[in-house]
């Protein structure tokens, strides 16, 4: 349990109160602002999903996997790629429903609405956080649009985490997430390697209860959850930058903050 240096219980206690009465009303208004943007997350990646002309790499895996005759090829041929194999896997089974490349597409597009769903619903972000991350060119193009194995590993990676932070925490549904994200692109071996060791074995329990409050509105005490997390851990700068977030709103305190 987080120890509060405020001057007194009752002026904590009252912050955290007043901060609650407003909660339910800007929970209701920010969750209807994260399923507007989703849509327009969606509408806009469609548009330029159409007018995009796929690159050789990005449909030179669809042309093998639908051309083998058997998952077995495409198994082999995983020894000339870069990457590990789920992505081929996948466009091999979509492959038997559908020859049109079209289908890959759909499968990125999907898997793109997936990420922006589990950043925009991620409430203990600001809103505005939320909305430039999917918004980035990052999300939005180089993983939106291209029809490449980043999207499939980045949805794996964010599910995984969103599993470590959840309450009750899921443990093996996290883990499990983990193993395919490893086999979906060789990059996420070591941010995969990075979640379990901050979310999973490091401090779970600090992270949820920081996030929790910052969800609750209680910036006071989700302030104190992270320094008690910068103190663990002084080179975590996503605490950092979640300190400086709490430190913007009413009441907030940073004398305790521990120098970079």
């Amino acid at each position: 349990m987080f120890r509060l240096s405020y001057k007194s219980d009752a002026k904590v206690m009252r912050a955290a109160a007043t901060f609650d009465a407003g909660d339910s009303a800007d929970s209701a208004t920010t969750k209807l602002m994260g399923y507007g943007f989703l849509i327009l997350y969606a509408v806009l990646l469609a548009l330029v999903t159409l007018k995009h002309e796929m690159y050789v790499d990005e449909v030179q895996p669809w042309l093998f996997v639908r051309n083998a005759h058997s998952l077995l090829p495409v198994i082999q041929h995983l020894r000339y790629e870069a990457h590990p194999g789920l992505w081929f896997v996948l466009l091999y089974g979509a492959s038997r429903i559908s020859s049109n490349i079209a289908c890959m597409q759909c499968i990125n597009f999907a898997l793109a609405l997936t990420m922006a769903w589990l950043v925009l619903s991620k409430r203990s972000l600001p809103i505005v956080n939320r909305v430039l991350i999917v918004f980035g060119v990052t999300i939005f193009f180089t993983m939106g649009v291209l029809a490449r194995d980043y999207m499939l590993a980045g949805v794996l990676l964010t599910a995984a985490a969103r599993s470590f932070l959840a309450k009750p925490q899921r443990h093996w549904l996290g883990i499990a997430l983990l193993a395919l994200a490893i086999n979906a692109h060789f990059f996420a071996i070591p941010i995969a390697a990075g979640i379990f060791v901050w979310l999973y074995w490091s401090c779970p329990e600090m992270t949820w209860k920081a996030s929790h409050e910052f969800e609750r509105g209680n910036f006071p005490a989700a302030e104190l959850g992270y320094i008690e997390i910068l103190k663990a851990f002084p080179k975590d700068s996503f605490a950092r930058f979640m300190i400086t977030e709490c430190a913007a709103m009413p009441r907030s305190d940073r004398s305790h903050i521990p120098a970079a």
